[in-house]
């Protein structure tokens, strides 16, 4: 076989085994941690255009920089695995977010303990070899084999011969004709793409994940890595203080989105499920019947109401959480309550919780809150692409710590303070008096926040396999402060 065929057969499976790995890791059945959206003639087809534009544009920029047929194979070889690697780096993340990751914004794994990312390193190779997800590396493994066996009966020197200029793919001017039209194909189809996800699909923090699956993983990280925002419709704005206040809860009376008013004082007469101790004496409301006591905000991570409310015959018999359930029974249980999984998960929450309000769920807005290293040094890609990490925002949030400011606030965390950048979130962002962390790298001390190991050297105990002190010695924590 001529060294013009062999190239031309390695450039076509090059592209086919390309085009073919992006389905193990935006389809449901080969993905089982991947959210599918309805598949729709639209999706179907400019996904595969958008993969091949870009697959594309790779060939035509590889043929630009090396003139000689092998050094071209060898390199899409090399590319192919990159390919892989980010393929199966993404299916990896899409297990813990169930949504794309940004090349311009990792912060997400900042500051993790060692012990977190050596269990996730574990995830990884074992699912590499159990799950099978090592058929990702596939489009590679085959390359790789091709070039070895078109490599055997090369003629001696011939990394040194160029091929002839007149050839097609070859032809310097041509090359480059056809790189900047598969550009400007790239910028419709993205831009196409972006208004149909924007009037199809109207939820910010999942738009990127739709994008995806919409214009074909290629195309939406080239474009990501160029600072293209997904999230952003262009039409968000800053409210005023009059629409604020008109959802305040904390006045006496307010009106909801509905359009239905409401008051924050709540009567005996409306809770009929309370059962008040007689010891609090004769009371017709219930605001203010626990003035003076200490208020213990508890957050666990990840619980699902249907592991709780009786609603599996299954989980019933197990008998989970019973003290738990116990909890519950004497207690207030709200049903109607909208979780806003995002980018952020736990730092989301904590804001959630604490303020009342969303986070927009697309970026991590712990982050975005200022200190001596944030905002950072603005860059070109920043001045380009009007990033939000290049500046300061001005979090003017009313966290429950600030509403009852009469009160001695602290916040318990057993990892470590800079995790989420809660070093800075909890003292500034939340107001929280002091901060409660356990860190056993060497940092120098900050105001407001207080390491464990020193504040209670007898309660440090973790669970096994954990790189964080076990619930019970944080409650530890909790009685010693109270």
């Amino acid at each position: 076989m001529s060294i013009k065929r062999k190239l031309s057969v390695f450039t076509i499976l090059f592209v086919v085994l390309s085009l073919l790995g992006t389905y193990f890791i935006t389809t449901e059945p080969l993905n089982n941690f991947m959210i599918s959206f309805a598949i729709t003639p639209f999706t179907v087809v400019f996904s595969f255009l958008g993969n091949l534009i870009v697959i594309c544009l790779i060939v035509v920029v590889v043929f630009l920089c090396s003139k000689r047929a092998y050094n071209r194979m060898r390199i899409l070889v090399i590319i192919s695995f990159i390919l892989s690697l980010l393929g199966y780096l993404l299916s990896i993340y899409i297990r813990y977010y169930q949504s794309p990751f940004s090349l311009k914004d990792l912060s997400f794994a900042k500051y993790a303990e060692t012990d977190m990312t050596t269990s996730i390193i574990d995830v990884v190779l074992r699912e590499l070899i159990l799950e099978f997800k090592i058929v990702l590396f596939l489009n590679f493994f085959i390359m790789l084999v091709v070039y070895i066996i078109f490599s055997k009966d090369k003629p001696k020197g011939i990394y040194k011969k160029e091929l002839n200029p007149r050839i097609l793919f070859q032809n310097t001017k041509l090359l480059f004709s056809a790189m900047i039209g598969l550009l400007l194909l790239s910028f419709i189809h993205i831009n196409v793409v972006y208004r149909y996800t924007k009037n199809n699909w109207k939820l910010d923090h999942e738009r990127p994940l739709y994008g995806m699956q919409a214009s074909g993983p290629y195309n939406f990280y080239f474009y990501d890595l160029l600072g293209f925002d997904w999230a952003n419709s262009g039409e968000s704005r800053k409210a005023t203080i009059e629409e604020v206040m008109l959802y305040d809860k904390n006045v006496s009376k307010y009106t909801n989105f509905f359009g239905e008013t409401y008051s924050n004082v709540l009567n005996i007469n409306d809770a009929s499920t309370v059962r008040l101790d007689p010891s609090l004496g004769d009371v017709t409301t219930l605001n203010g019947i626990f003035a003076d006591k200490n208020v213990v905000y508890i957050q666990l991570e990840t619980l699902n109401t249907f592991l709780i409310d009786g609603s599996s015959p299954f989980l019933e018999e197990l008998n989970l959480m019973p003290d738990f359930k116990k909890l519950i029974e004497e207690s207030y249980f709200f049903e109607n309550f909208y979780s806003n999984v995002g980018l952020g998960n736990s730092s989301d929450a904590e804001i959630l919780a604490l303020t009342g309000l969303y986070t927009p769920g697309n970026n991590l807005m712990y982050w975005q809150y200022g200190s001596n290293k944030y905002p950072r040094e603005i860059t070109w890609h920043d001045k380009i692409t009007n990033n939000a990490y290049k500046r300061m925002i001005d979090f003017r949030l009313n966290p429950l710590p600030k509403v009852l400011n009469d009160y001695y606030s602290a916040s318990f965390h057993a990892d470590n303070r800079q995790f989420y950048n809660r070093e800075n979130t909890h003292p500034g962002m939340l107001n929280f008096d002091d901060f409660y962390h356990f860190t056993e790298r060497i940092l120098p001390d900050k105001i407001g926040t207080t390491n464990a190991i020193d504040a209670f050297p007898s309660h440090l105990e973790k669970n096994p396999g954990s790189p964080w002190v076990g619930e019970k010695d944080l409650f530890e924590w909790v009685k010693i402060v109270a």
